[in-house]
C-alpha cells in the first residue's frame, strides 16, 4: 500500500475553520466577489468545472491575515456567483507547528481516462499539480532529497470530486529540479498550469522559471512522468518575476477554423504603466502541443516588429546567418565584460558585437524578406565607422542604405525611408570589421512601418535653453538630468537624459516651454513624478489654451502616455512642462517626446487588466473552448498585506468570459463579467439620457455601494483643457470622498481615480489614477460597464478589450453618484444602472 499522506485526516479543527459563520456585512466586505470567511487569500488555483460544479481552490493562510503557511483553500459554486466555503484542501505540512512543505500555486485536472492510475471503482480522479515549497533540507518519503527553499512540482489526487485529497508521497516531487541549463533556479521554479492536449494525446504543463522570465513546457502521458520539450520568453513585460502562467486556445473572431493560443503571465513588480507592483500580461500565438510561438507582434498602427532579439538561443536560432567571430554567438543581455554601460535598447537582449572586446569581427545577415512597408526603424549604437561598423539594407547584392553608430553605447532610433524599394526582396546585414577602439556595433528593435519623429529626447549637451526650450523660475540655466538626483528615490524608465525638476529637492519651481507646428496625429512621451494635475504636469497649449495635459503618478518611474492631437494638425502649439509645488512630490519627470501618425501607444504589451488589482489570473479546466472563464486575485503585492480589512484579506475578481477579437487591427482579448446577474439584480434600477450633458456635474437619482452601471456617450474631440466625461461614485455631500471613473477624450483612455476614494493612507502608492487605452467604436461611441462593490471598482471598456480593476475603501456615509463633464459638453449620453444584491444571503 502506497505510503500516502492522508490530508483529510490531518486537518483537525482546520476542517471546521468556517463553522463560525461570518455575517458578510463587515465594512469593506465585497458582496458579489468571493472572499474567504477569514484569514489571508491570494492566487486562484486549480480552477476546474465538473458535473455542474465550479471548484475554486486558492492560496490560503489558515493562521492569519497576511501571507504565510501556504495551503489550498477551497470553495464551490453552481453559477460562479454564490460560493460555498469548503474545508481546506491541502494544508501546509506541519501546520500549526513547524512547516516542512507549503503548497504553492498550481492547477487541477479531471483525469477522465485514468492515465495516472489513481482512479478506483470507475471513478475519474481529480489530480492537483502544484509547487511544493520546502522548508529545510529534507529526505522525502519518496527517497528524494530537497534543500531549504527549493521549489518543485508535485501532485495529489482526489476520489470524491475534489473534496478530500491525498498527496502522491511515493513519487513526489514529480519534477524534482528545473531542466538543464536552468538547474540553478531551484528556488524560482513554480506555478504549474496543466491541461490535456487532444491533438497529441498528452498532458501539457507550463511552469515559470520566475527570475529568467521564461515559461518551461513539459508533456506527460500519465501526470507522473514529465518530459521537458521547449521554452518561451522573455518577451514584452519583464520588470518583475514571472509567475502563475496559463496557456489556452480561443477561436479568433469566433472562427473555429482559426485557433490562436494565449499565454497569460503574471509578473511582480512591473505591472501596467502607471501602476506600482504586480500585473498580468498576455501574448497571442500558436501552439503545436510542444512549442508556443508568438504571432508577429502587432505594434502601434501598422508597425510590425521584424526582430527584437528577445527569443532564446543563438543568432542562427533566430534565422540569422553568422560569419567570423559571430558564428555561434547569441544576443547579449546588456553590457559585456570590459564594456561601458549600454542603454537605450528595448527588452532584455540586443545585438552587441563586443563579445571579446573590440577584437571580435564578423557579420550577421537576416532572413530575406519582401519590403512591404514605407519605413524600416531600428536602434543603433557603437562605433562610428561607415561601411565598417554598420547595418546595411542589401537588395540584389547591393547595399542601398547604411547606418553606423556614434562612438557611444547609447542606442538611438534611426528610420530609413524605403518606399522606393517596396515589393523588392532584401536582407539586413550587420557588419563588424574593425578591431580597434569602438570596433563594435549594437543593434536592437528592427521594425517595419510608420516612423516616430523624436521631438525632444534631451540627449544633446548643454542647458534647456541650448535645446530650444524657454525656462522660467529655478529652471533658468538648468540642464537635463542624467538620472537620480541627490536625495531622490531611484528613477527608472527614462531613456538617457531627461527632465527632472528635483534639482534642489522639491523646492525647485518653474516652467519649460517649446513651440512647434503640429504635423502628426499623436504625441507620446514618458512621464513620472508628482500627481498634481495642472501643477506638476506637461501641457499642450494651442491658441493660448491648454488642450491636453498629463501629470505623474507619485512615482519615480516614467511611463508612456499618448495624446490624440489629430484635431489640431496644422496649428501652432507649445509643449509646456510645469513645476509649481514645493511640498512632497513637488517635481515632474519627462522624457522622449515623439510625434507619430500611429495609433495610441502602449509599448506593444498586452495587459489582461490595466489597473493595479488584477493578478495571478488563471482559467478553468473542464469547460468548452468557447466558455473560457478567467479569474484573478483582486489585490496587489505592493500593499496587499496592509489593506484595511479586518478578519479577512483579499478578494477574487468577478469571473470573466474570454474571447479573442480583431479590434483596430490587433488581436485582443475581450472580457465580459460572468455571474448570474439575474439572481443578484432584483432591486432598484435607473435609466437616464442626455442629448447634451453640459460641462459640470449633476447628482442623479441613484445611490448605493453595489451597482452595475452601463454608460455610453459620443466620442468628443474638443479644443479644451482636460476633456473628460464620467461618473463620481461613493460620494459624500461635500465631495471630499469620491471615486472618479470616466474617459479622457484627449488621450483616448478610460480611467479610475481613487485619490479621494476614502481610506488611502495605508500605502504611499495607493492614492493614484489609473488609465487604460480605449478607442471609440466605429460610430464614435464610447461604452463603459462599471461594477461597483463595497471595496472595488471594475470597468469593462468597449467590447471588453480594455479593463481596469481597483480596490477602494470608502466610508459608509458616501453612497452618492454624480455625472460629470469637464472641458466642454458631452453628447449622446445614456446611462443604465441596477442595484446589485449580496451573493452571501
Amino acid at each position: 500500500m502506497a505510503n500516502y499522506f492522508r490530508l483529510a485526516l490531518a486537518l483537525g479543527l482546520y476542517v471546521l475553520q468556517f463553522a463560525s459563520a461570518q455575517t458578510y456585512t463587515e465594512q469593506y466586505r465585497p458582496q458579489f466577489h468571493f472572499t474567504p470567511a477569514k484569514n489571508w487569500m491570494n492566487d486562484p488555483n486549480g480552477l476546474v468545472y465538473h458535473n455542474g460544479v465550479y471548484h475554486m481552490y486558492y492560496q490560503y493562510n489558515p493562521g492569519g491575515t497576511t501571507w504565510g503557511a501556504m495551503s489550498w483553500g477551497h470553495a464551490t459554486s453552481n453559477d460562479l456567483t454564490h460560493w460555498k466555503q469548503q474545508p481546506i484542501a491541502l494544508l501546509a505540512r506541519g501546520f500549526p507547528g513547524t512547516i516542512s512543505e507549503s503548497f504553492f500555486s498550481g492547477s487541477v485536472v479531471v483525469d477522465e481516462q485514468n492515465t495516472s492510475g489513481f482512479g478506483a471503482n470507475g471513478k475519474a480522479p481529480f489530480v492537483a499539480i502544484y509547487t511544493s515549497a520546502y522548508s529545510g533540507d529534507q529526505r522525502l518519503l519518496s527517497g528524494k532529497t530537497v534543500v531549504d527553499g527549493q521549489q518543485a512540482q508535485s501532485i495529489a489526487y482526489s476520489l470524491d470530486e475534489g473534496m478530500t485529497w491525498r498527496t502522491y508521497d511515493d513519487g513526489n516531487p514529480v519534477i524534482h529540479n528545473p531542466p538543464a541549463p536552468y538547474q540553478d533556479q531551484i528556488k524560482e521554479f513554480r506555478d504549474p498550469f496543466v491541461f490535456w492536449h487532444d491533438a497529441t494525446r498528452k498532458w501539457v504543463m507550463v511552469v515559470a522559471a520566475a527570475q529568467l522570465h521564461k515559461l518551461l513546457i513539459y508533456t506527460s502521458s500519465n501526470l507522473k512522468d514529465w518530459t521537458y520539450v521547449s521554452e518561451f520568453g522573455p518577451v514584452n513585460a519583464v520588470g518583475g518575476v514571472w509567475e502563475c502562467p496559463s496557456l489556452f486556445p480561443l477561436p479568433l473572431d469566433g472562427n473555429e477554423s482559426n485557433i490562436k493560443w494565449i499565454a497569460q503571465i503574471a509578473l511582480n513588480p512591473g505591472g501596467p504603466p502607471g501602476t506600482t507592483g504586480s500585473g498580468t500580461q498576455y501574448v497571442v500565438g500558436s501552439f503545436d502541443g510542444r512549442t508556443f510561438v508568438e504571432d508577429i507582434k502587432q505594434g502601434l498602427g501598422d508597425i510590425v516588429i521584424f526582430q527584437d532579439f528577445e527569443a532564446g538561443g543563438t543568432f542562427a536560432n533566430l534565422g540569422w546567418s553568422a560569419t567570423g567571430g559571430l558564428s555561434g554567438a547569441s544576443p547579449a543581455q546588456g553590457a559585456l565584460n570590459g564594456q561601458q554601460a549600454v542603454n537605450g535598447y528595448q527588452g532584455r537582449r540586443l545585438v552587441n558585437t563586443f563579445l571579446n572586446g573590440d577584437a571580435t569581427t564578423g557579420t550577421l545577415t537576416s532572413p530575406s524578406f519582401s519590403i512591404s512597408h514605407k519605413y524600416i526603424n531600428f536602434l543603433i549604437g557603437g562605433g562610428n565607422f561607415p561601411n565598417q561598423e554598420c547595418i546595411n539594407l542589401v537588395i540584389g547584392g547591393q547595399t542601398v542604405l547604411s547606418a553606423t553608430g556614434a562612438n557611444e553605447e547609447m542606442l538611438r532610433p534611426i528610420t530609413w525611408d524605403v518606399s522606393a524599394f517596396v515589393g523588392q526582396v532584401a536582407v539586413l546585414q550587420i557588419v563588424d570589421s574593425l578591431t580597434g577602439g569602438w570596433g563594435h556595433i549594437s543593434i536592437d528593435q528592427i521594425s517595419f512601418g510608420g516612423p516616430s519623429t523624436v521631438f525632444q529626447d534631451f540627449e544633446a549637451g548643454g542647458t534647456f535653453a541650448n535645446l530650444g526650450w524657454t525656462a522660467t523660475g529655478n529652471l533658468i540655466g538648468a540642464s537635463p538630468a542624467q538620472g537620480t538626483l541627490n536625495g531622490q528615490q531611484a528613477v527608472s524608465g527614462n531613456r538617457g537624459r531627461f527632465v527632472n525638476t528635483f534639482l534642489n529637492g522639491d523646492a525647485t519651481t518653474g516652467t519649460l516651454s517649446k513651440t512647434f507646428k503640429i504635423a502628426h496625429r499623436s504625441i507620446s512621451f514618458l512621464i513620472g513624478g508628482g500627481n498634481f494635475p495642472g501643477q506638476e504636469c506637461i501641457n499642450l497649449v494651442v491658441q493660448g489654451k491648454v488642450v491636453r495635459t498629463a501629470t505623474g503618478a507619485n512615482s519615480e518611474q516614467l511611463n508612456l502616455q499618448t495624446w490624440d492631437v489629430s484635431g489640431f494638425v496644422g496649428q501652432d502649439a507649445t509643449i509646456q512642462i510645469v513645476d509649481q509645488l514645493t511640498g512632497s512630490w513637488g517635481h515632474i519627470l519627462v522624457d522622449q517626446i515623439t510625434f507619430s501618425d500611429a495609433s495610441r501607444g502602449t509599448d506593444g504589451i498586452k495587459w489582461m487588466d490595466w489597473g493595479p488589482d488584477f493578478y495571478a489570473a488563471t482559467t478553468y479546466n473542464g469547460l468548452a473552448m468557447n466558455d473560457r472563464i478567467n479569474l484573478g486575485w483582486m489585490n496587489n503585492w505592493q500593499y496587499g498585506q496592509v489593506i484595511p480589512t479586518s478578519s479577512w484579506r483579499s478578494a477574487m475578481s468577478v469571473p470573466r468570459l474570454l474571447s479573442l477579437k480583431t479590434i483596430n487591427g490587433q488581436y485582443l482579448l475581450a472580457q465580459q463579467p460572468q455571474e448570474d446577474w439575474a439572481s443578484l439584480e432584483t432591486g432598484g434600477a435607473y435609466s437616464g439620457s442626455w442629448g447634451v450633458f453640459p460641462e459640470g456635474n449633476e447628482v442623479v437619482q441613484l445611490s448605493g455601494k453595489t451597482l452595475d452601471i452601463t454608460l455610453s456617450f459620443s466620442d468628443r474631440v474638443g479644443q479644451a483643457t482636460s476633456p473628460q466625461f464620467g461618473l463620481l461614485l461613493r460620494t459624500n455631500s461635500d465631495l471630499s470622498q469620491q471615486t472618479r471613473v470616466g474617459y479622457d477624450f484627449g488621450t483616448g483612455q478610460m480611467f479610475i481615480d481613487r485619490t479621494r476614494s476614502g481610506n488611502v493612507g495605508f500605502d504611499g502608492t495607493f492614492a493614484n489614477t489609473y488609465y487604460a487605452p480605449l478607442a471609440p467604436a466605429s460610430d464614435g461611441t464610447v461604452t463603459l460597464r462599471i461594477l461597483l462593490d463595497w471595496s472595488s471598482v471594475e470597468v469593462f471598456g468597449g467590447k471588453g478589450e480594455s479593463t481596469l480593476t481597483t480596490q477602494i475603501f470608502p466610508g459608509d456615509g458616501g453612497t452618492g453618484v454624480r455625472v460629470f463633464s469637464t472641458g466642454g459638453d458631452t453628447r449622446g449620453v445614456t446611462m443604465k444602472a441596477k442595484t446589485v444584491g449580496s451573493s452571501w444571503h
